[in-house]
C-alpha cells in the first residue's frame, strides 16, 4: 500500500546555490525573447533567472540568509508569484513585477490566510488572466485546503473555499491536495488523494469561480483511477489537458476535463512515476518522471517514446518546459537536462556545482 507521504516528492525543494549554466548546442539556432524568459525556483530561497533561453542563469535570491523552500512559481505577463515555506516561521508568497529580476517576500493576512506555525504548506498557485487565483495547501501533509482570491486581487485577499469532503478551518479535509490549475477565468481544476485511502484519486472542477465544485465520477475515465495516484494536472488549452500518474501512465481530456482517456506509455507498470507534462502545441509534448525519465509525443499524447532515462539514478524529474524547439527538465540532485532540438539530439546533463538539492519548477515568463 502506498503512503500519502509519497507526495512529498511533489513538494520539490530545489536547488541552485550558485549560478548554473545549461550547455549550449552550437548547432541549434539561439532563441531570444524580449526581457526575461525563464525562471527556476527552489530551496534556500533560490530564484534563478535566464534571459538567454537557459544558456546562463542569474541568481535572484532575495537574501543570502533566505532558507525558505520555494515550491512552485507562475507568471501572468511580467507579474510572477512563488510559494515558499521554511517549516518554522510560516509561509510566504514571493512576487515580482518585472519578469523575475527583482522579488519581494510577502506575508501577513493580506497575502496568506494562515498563521506562522500552523503547519500549513502552500503547494501550488494558479493565477487566471483576470487576476483571480487559486492556491492549494496541505496541513502537515495529511489534509488539504483550497483558497481563492477574487478577480483583480493578483495573489492577495485569499479566502478558504470548501471543496467536496472538506471543512472550514480549523477542521480539515481527509484529502491531500496535489495540484491546482486554471485555464480561463472562473474555471479551475484540483486533484487530490484521500489520506485515509491513498490509492483513491479525485478530480474536482469549478466553473463558477470556486462557488461550487463537481467531482468527476470514476465512470468518466476510460480506465478508472483505482490503484494509481494522480501526480499533476496541466492543460495545453482550455479544452485539452493531461493528468500524470504514479504508475507511469497518463489521462487525457479533450472536453475541458469532464471525460478522460487512459494512456499507457512505455514505462507504465515498471515502477516509473510521471510528475509533469508540457506541450508546445496540441501535438508535440514531453512528460518527465522518476529515474530521470523523459517521454516525447508527436501525436497529441496518443503514443509516447522514451527519449532519455537513467535507470541507475534515483533522481526524479519534477518539471519540464518545451518552447521554441528547446526542452528543459529539472529535478533531484541538481539535475538540469537540456535539448536544443526537440529532444532529437539527446539531452545534455548539467550538474549544478555538485549540489544535492532538488530543482522544483522551471517556468517561462509569459
Amino acid at each position: 500500500m502506498k503512503k500519502i507521504m509519497d507526495y512529498s516528492f511533489l513538494l520539490p525543494m530545489m536547488l541552485l546555490m550558485f549560478t548554473i549554466s545549461c550547455k549550449k548546442n552550437t548547432n541549434a539556432d539561439a532563441y531570444q525573447i524580449s526581457g526575461s524568459d525563464l525562471i527556476i525556483v527552489g530551496d534556500t530561497g533560490s530564484i534563478f533567472q535566464s534571459i538567454d533561453s537557459g544558456v546562463t542563469w542569474i541568481n535572484r535570491r532575495i537574501s543570502p540568509n533566505d532558507n525558505n523552500l520555494i515550491y512552485s512559481a507562475t507568471f501572468l505577463g511580467q507579474q510572477g508569484w512563488a510559494l515558499a515555506d521554511n517549516f518554522k516561521n510560516g509561509s510566504y508568497i514571493y512576487t515580482t513585477a518585472d519578469g523575475g529580476t527583482t522579488w519581494q517576500q510577502n506575508s501577513g493576512s493580506q497575502w496568506l490566510p494562515f498563521q506562522p506555525g500552523s503547519l500549513v504548506f502552500p503547494l501550488k498557485i494558479a493565477i487566471a488572466s483576470d487576476g483571480s487565483g487559486y492556491m492549494a495547501a496541505n496541513v502537515d501533509y495529511i489534509a488539504g485546503q483550497l483558497y481563492y482570491s477574487s478577480p483583480g486581487s493578483f495573489g492577495t485577499g485569499w479566502v478558504f473555499v470548501p471543496t467536496p469532503n472538506t471543512f472550514a478551518p480549523p477542521r480539515q479535509s481527509f484529502l491531500v491536495f496535489v495540484a491546482v490549475t486554471t485555464t480561463i477565468p472562473n474555471r479551475a481544476y484540483i486533484i487530490a488523494a484521500a489520506s485515509s485511502s491513498p490509492d483513491t484519486a479525485f478530480l474536482y472542477v469549478t466553473k463558477d469561480a470556486a462557488n461550487s465544485f463537481i467531482t468527476i465520477p470514476k465512470e468518466n475515465y476510460t480506465e478508472q483511477p483505482i490503484g494509481r495516484l494522480f501526480t499533476n494536472i496541466q492543460f495545453v488549452n482550455p479544452q485539452v489537458g493531461f493528468i500524470t500518474n504514479d504508475d507511469g501512465s497518463l489521462y487525457k481530456t479533450n472536453d475541458s476535463g469532464y471525460n478522460w482517456t487512459y494512456i499507457a506509455t512505455p514505462v507504465t507498470g515498471n515502477g516509473t512515476k510521471l510528475w509533469a507534462t508540457n506541450f508546445s502545441d496540441l501535438n508535440n509534448g514531453f512528460a518527465v518522471g522518476s529515474e530521470e525519465t523523459i517521454l516525447k509525443t508527436t501525436n497529441g499524447g496518443t503514443t509516447w517514446t522514451v527519449v532519455y532515462s537513467n535507470p541507475l539514478s534515483n533522481n526524479n524529474l519534477y518539471s519540464v518546459l518545451y518552447m521554441n524547439n528547446k526542452v528543459y527538465a529539472v529535478g533531484d540532485s541538481g539535475v538540469c537536462l537540456v535539448s536544443m532540438n526537440n529532444g532529437d539530439d539527446g539531452f545534455n546533463f548539467v550538474s549544478v556545482n555538485g549540489t544535492i538539492n532538488k530543482l522544483s519548477n522551471i517556468v517561462k515568463v509569459r
